[in-house]
């Protein structure tokens, strides 16, 4: 039984997924097996893949026809036989110690359950992203967003199985959100602070096609997080507060007083009222408020 299974789903990915492939066939850490769902690609995928197969025999590929990402992701859980699973895009690049420095990490702290990293964006936009690190940061994080890079995570099966855990068509497009809010009651969250992904941005990401759909699953989550925290917002007023629509001097202002009242009431409770959580709220107002400075609906707040 391999120690860690990487899972990776691909539809018509054939444009980057050579590299994406390459970057977990040259890690450091060589004890793995790669599961690969093909989702009913129609480009060149298949052939990719079969190719890659017939080079590496740590790579296992399923080939089904077109189920969507959250049904191709449960189909590759059910496949893993490692005892930790690592996510994998088949758009973005696994630095070569990604999966040595998440094995060690989750070796040697068997309270934590799930373990991430900062990622460096590529393509349309660059730079390091960093996520909260510890346990606390990351289940308060829960609260408004994700707290991993869902390509960056690697995770215990042993919990996956023992909990019945799954990613869920429910909650599509931030299926990773929920799973990680479900999956919070049973052990600790931590995030490496060093980048072990190269993350990339581009036009035909599921972000930018299905924006509306991700926001509605998104909020749903966030309300049900903040329910579980014993916090009273609507989701309307959260969506407000992370996509509002407006534009000019008056909508800049009117938002801002939004804000201090939907804030405030948050933010004098002691478990929230702590300095990396309050940078991030801050840091939403001041993207949207800079945004309204030049007019427009504002696009992406997280």
């Amino acid at each position: 039984m391999p120690k860690v299974t990487v899972l990776m789903p691909v539809h018509n990915g054939a444009h980057f997924l050579a590299e994406a492939i390459e970057s977990i066939l040259t890690q450091t850490f060589d004890d793995f097996e790669f599961v690969i769902v093909d989702d009913g690609s129609t480009d060149a995928t298949s052939e990719i893949l079969r190719l890659y197969g017939e080079r590496d025999a740590r790579i296992r590929v399923l080939r089904e026809a077109k189920v969507g990402i959250v049904t191709a992701l449960n189909r590759g859980l059910a496949m893993a036989s490692g005892t930790y699973l690592a996510r994998m895009d088949a758009d973005d690049c696994a630095l070569p110690n990604r999966l040595k420095m998440q094995v060690d990490l989750l070796d040697a702290s068997p309270t934590v359950i799930a373990c991430g990293s900062a990622v460096y964006q590529m393509g349309s936009k660059s730079g390091l992203v960093s996520m909260p690190r510890t346990d606390k940061q990351c289940k308060l994080f829960l609260a408004i967003g994700n707290c991993f890079a869902h390509p960056a995570v690697m995770f215990r099966m042993d919990a996956i199985k023992l909990y019945g855990l799954r990613y869920s068509n429910e909650y599509l497009y931030a299926e990773d959100y929920k799973l990680w809010s479900d999956m919070a009651a049973y052990g600790n969250f931590h995030n490496l602070r060093q980048p072990l992904l190269r993350y990339r941005v581009h036009s035909a990401q599921v972000g930018q096609r299905k924006r509306d759909s991700q926001r509605d699953a998104h909020l749903r989550v966030a309300h049900e997080n903040l329910s579980r925290m014993n916090v009273s917002i609507c989701v309307d007023d959260l969506q407000k507060f992370l996509w509002p629509v407006g534009e000019g001097f008056l909508g800049m202002v009117r938002y801002q007083q939004f804000c201090i009242i939907l804030l405030l009431p948050v933010l004098r409770r002691k478990n929230f009222r702590q300095w990396f959580f309050v940078r991030k709220m801050l840091g939403i107002v001041v993207r949207n408020t800079l945004r309204f400075a030049v007019g427009g609906r504002v696009k992406v707040a997280i």
